[in-house]
């Protein structure tokens, strides 16, 4: 729902400077026919329905999204309307105030976002409700009416002509009116049914309950209705004579009911701007040629300008792009300006962690929302650093994600996923070039680093891990990177801030992991579930479960794996135990008088609620349940046009989830259960009886 509402948001503030465009052409035109008009509204109508645009150089539209797709789940949310005094105005106010401040805190964005969402949805609702019970009103006082001639019915309880119904439009008029008036009024209405007017009005009124919160929508509305009798009053009268007028006037003004609700129905004879129809009436002429070429002419300028949309590469920075040939892919490259990364002791790192990319022999490459690094393995220190921001590839999740991938030369590439634009990163020469992306490339295998090229006891290659700000060594950390907690030595990157004045020092060394030692000990007793009948087996060794536990897992024969892309494979199995040694998960657990009352770990693809609290022995803890996201919003899409998922596979998973301890600084311990194999009683049974506990 997040999604479609923002699309209809960058729809609306395109759509805007057309409504805008429309509104200036209206007046130069006033001498033009008045269906003119009606066509220029029709293609506002066309640009709110479309939910694209082709692109063209002469496109006036600042920006084609405003509002980027992902913008709830970037680090430093963001408009670009295009205008860069609106960025610089707007931008500043969006990232002080919806930044996410905590790791795993749920971005202000999604909750902001969410919340206008639902209100966008109700206003919807209750426009088109109350157009649908004001016809429903309407329909029932006219049951009474009499007949008179084919659609024509006469009414004693109306007081003005009007067009009632979609399917079998009719014509009602009010008792008591003189022939004379009766013929100017079926003319008029007659030429609403010819024009299809009738159906026209509705359509903009349902195009205006979604877009009910732009104030130039309702503007555009009121328009309309009013340029449609304008036509139609030019229809009917452009050939008749002065005294045919006259009456044509008078009747206008004898049907006139002073209304001015807007409505989807009915289109009534005298409800719109009488006074400036009588004008236009009295003092109409036959528009010469060249007046309705140059309508015309205008009409075409406004579809070229402002219903298409920019072209992807635009040159809106041409003061630093340079023009040159991409020898990888023979295609046109442009080289962009150059900018570092500007990280300090009060940077937070995204909900990701920083994420170890590739390297060789020389560099190791690794990146987070705030820049990417490359690291010299040879002399030990941070060779250089570029800012993604500045590039459009800050987003860590999300539909615009960012991808980095190796080359053989010493350079990265990186791509924003639903971007078409991709950014080559020479890292030796400072350099970015940017140009069209390419899925077919054939990147470097060889560029990964592999961790038994620099430790003896492990040949794992390097993984990317969740790093936090915290105190290491009472120093501060903003980059922590590890090849992961079940390995017996955690080959780590540390960027440290010494001092006050945030002076960098960067090491690389080696620690002990006690995680992986009590992980090793670990045991469950025998589980307990009504709809298991088969031995349930340990799994293996798992790393990163749930972000910070090392642990083991347990299947069964029985257990069903769902179709999954997103989560990891410790969510998809029927349950596991698992373990945390790490000091800084004590600011996530919350202790009363020595007991374990909460603990906070969440993220934006996981959502928990408390169940209740326990204890066992010398332990106590809490019993969550957790549901995850089985897919990123474009891993399902990608999945459902492959075919590899069904409306009906699930797209979440729900666990019974159980933090304990024996007291703060202790060892913390979690245990999952899947809710569709286990009750709540059967897991605090299987906590019991578990050997961690004895």
């Amino acid at each position: 729902m997040n999604h479609v509402f923002i699309q209809i948001l960058n729809n609306s503030l395109i759509a805007s400077l057309l409504i805008l465009a429309v509104m200036i052409v209206r007046l130069m035109i006033k001498r033009a026919p008045k269906w003119f008009s009606c066509v220029l509204w029709g293609l506002v109508a066309i640009k709110l329905v479309l939910p694209f645009s082709i692109e063209s150089v002469f496109s006036l539209v600042p920006s084609s999204q405003p509002i980027p797709s992902d913008i709830e789940y970037s680090a430093t949310p963001h408009i670009d309307s295009g205008v860069e005094v609106i960025n610089r105005v707007v931008n500043p106010v969006i990232e002080k105030n919806f930044t996410p401040q905590e790791v795993v805190s749920v971005n202000p964005l999604q909750i902001v976002i969410m919340v206008c969402s639902v209100v966008w949805i109700a206003g919807m609702i209750a426009l088109l409700m109350y157009s649908f019970l004001s016809y429903l009103l309407l329909k029932k006082k006219v049951a009474a009416s009499r007949k008179i001639n084919g659609n024509v019915y006469v009414c004693d309880e109306v007081v003005t002509p009007f067009i009632l119904g979609v399917l079998r439009p009719r014509i009602y008029l009010p008792t008591g009116i003189s022939d004379e008036t009766m013929k100017c009024i079926l003319e008029h209405e007659k030429a609403h049914l010819k024009r299809l007017d009738y159906v026209w009005k509705p359509l903009g009124f349902v195009i205006l309950a979604v877009y009910w919160f732009n104030p130039l929508c309702w503007v555009a509305y009121v328009l309309l209705c009013k340029d449609i009798e304008l036509a139609c009053d030019e229809k009917v009268t452009r050939d008749k004579d002065k005294e045919w007028k006259a009456a044509y006037c008078q009747a206008l003004l004898d049907c006139n009911t002073q209304r001015r609700i807007i409505a989807a129905c009915p289109i009534a004879f005298g409800e719109v701007s009488v006074k400036d129809r009588v004008k236009s009436v009295l003092n109409y002429k036959k528009p010469a040629f060249w007046i309705v070429a140059a309508a015309i002419v205008v009409s075409i300028i406004v579809v070229v300008c402002f219903m298409t949309n920019p072209k992807s590469l635009s040159d809106k920075n041409e003061d630093h792009e340079i023009t040159t040939e991409n020898s990888n892919s023979g295609k046109d490259t442009r080289e962009i300006e150059y900018v570092a990364a500007s990280v300090d002791a009060n940077t937070m790192p995204g909900a990701d962690g920083v994420q170890i990319d590739c390297g060789n022999d020389n560099y190791i490459v690794f990146h987070d929302y705030y820049g990417l690094f490359v690291y010299n393995w040879v002399e030990r220190k941070l060779q250089t650093s570029l800012n993604l921001a500045s590039i459009g590839c800050e987003a860590t999740q999300g539909d615009a994600a960012c991808e980095v991938f190796p080359t053989d030369d010493f350079s990265v590439v990186i791509h924003a996923m639903n971007s078409d634009k991709m950014y080559e990163f020479d890292y030796i020469n400072n350099k970015v070039t940017e140009q069209m992306y390419e899925a077919t490339r054939t990147y470097s295998s060889k560029n990964l680093v592999i961790l038994s090229d620099y430790v003896e006891q492990d040949p794992t290659v390097w993984k990317s891990f969740y790093s936090y700000l915290g105190e290491q060594d009472s120093e501060r950390v903003l980059v922590w990177l590890e090849t992961g907690s079940g390995l017996p030595i955690d080959l780590s990157i540390h960027i440290k801030y010494i001092d006050m004045d945030a002076e960098e020092r960067v090491q690389i060394f080696g620690k002990q992991d006690n995680t992986a030692n009590l992980a090793e000990n670990l045991q469950i007793g025998t589980i307990t579930s009504s709809r298991i009948k088969s031995d349930v087996t340990l799994g293996v060794l798992r790393w990163d479960m749930f972000l910070h536990f090392s642990g083991k897992t347990f299947q069964c024969d029985e257990y069903v794996e769902p179709k999954h892309g997103f989560a990891s494979d410790e969510w998809c199995s029927l349950g596991g135990i698992g373990v945390c040694d790490d000091a800084e998960l004590a600011e996530r657990e919350v202790f009363e008088n020595g007991v374990l009352k909460e603990y906070h770990d969440a993220d934006n693809h996981m959502t928990n609620e408390k169940i209740e609290e326990f204890s066992f022995g010398n332990y106590t803890g809490c019993l969550y349940t957790y549901e995850l996201d089985l897919f990123t919003a474009a891993e399902e899409y990608e999945a459902m046009e492959k075919g590899e998922i069904e409306e009906s596979d699930p797209r979440t998973m729900k666990h019974w989830v159980a933090f304990y301890t024996k007291g703060e600084g202790k060892p913390l311990y979690m245990q999952f259960f899947n809710c569709d194999y286990f009750t709540k009683e059967e897991v605090l049974v299987n906590i019991e009886s578990s050997a961690v506990l004895n």
